[in-house]
């Protein structure tokens, strides 16, 4: 969209990149923190009548609230998300990567508000990075408990069915929450997924993502990064992103 890309034009070049270090390292700290004082997790969630009563910090650290109270469950976590939205990074972009994550999380401080005496779960934001993955790379070979071979869209299918779930239960968090996917994932996927008016004459799956090199293209099942070294940045796939020779053009 042309309000998009003039909005990157002009902010793209101040949002730092690898925002998902940062998000990961708070992760961690927070679960610390937590396993040593148990009591200061309560001081975490997301609760509007809390904030509106001082303890405005909530906004800001229901994010990175600990998703897990097993060690060997949040290692695993950190990992799946730290390669998720690593990813999505060198594939968007860091403009892109992070409009879609402040999108939800946006969204769900608005449900705070439309649910004031509710604590407000934050579960969903990284969830919807799992499920942007799955659309752009859904043949992605995962291997549960590292022995079972499955594709990545298989699991974002049974993630929509839990959504679907939660969204019908009544339970006023769950449904906002899961609408609050729905939007995000919409807003950025929406025109991609709507039946597109069929022709006399047919063409190629639309294409976004050349590398630089090869030529390859999305059709070609390759994962693709942003070389944010090159100026301007530079997509390759990724049997060139580390081998390619950057290049600065004044």
């Amino acid at each position: 969209m042309k309000f998009l890309d003039t909005l990157e034009q002009k902010v793209g070049k101040h949002i730092p990149p690898n925002i998902t270090y940062y998000l990961i390292i708070a992760q961690v700290v927070s679960f610390i923190l937590v396993y040593l004082a148990p009591r200061i997790i309560s001081l975490f969630p997301l609760s509007m009548q809390l904030v509106l009563s001082g303890q405005w910090w909530r906004v800001f650290t229901f994010v990175v609230l600990p998703l897990s109270t097993s060690p060997i469950w949040s290692v695993f976590i950190w990992y799946m998300y730290y390669f998720f939205g690593t990813s999505l990074e060198k594939t968007w972009g860091s403009f892109k990567y992070v409009l879609y994550f402040f999108t939800i999380y946006i969204l769900t401080v608005i449900i705070s508000f439309l649910l004031p005496h509710a604590t407000i779960p934050n579960t969903h934001l990284y969830t919807s990075l799992f499920l942007a993955f799955a659309h752009l790379y859904p043949d992605y070979p995962l291997y549960l408990f590292f022995i079972l071979r499955i594709q990545v869209k298989w699991l974002a299918y049974i993630t929509w069915i839990m959504y679907a779930l939660s969204f019908m239960s009544g339970d006023p968090v769950s449904v906002l929450t899961s609408l609050a996917v729905i939007v995000t994932y919409l807003l950025f996927f929406g025109m991609e997924i709507m039946p597109k008016p069929q022709t006399v004459l047919k063409k190629e799956s639309a294409t976004f993502l050349i590398c630089t090199i090869c030529g390859k293209t999305e059709n070609d099942r390759k994962i693709f990064y942003w070389c944010h070294d090159c100026k301007p940045e530079r997509c390759f796939c990724e049997d060139h992103i580390k081998t390619h020779t950057h290049k600065i053009v004044n």
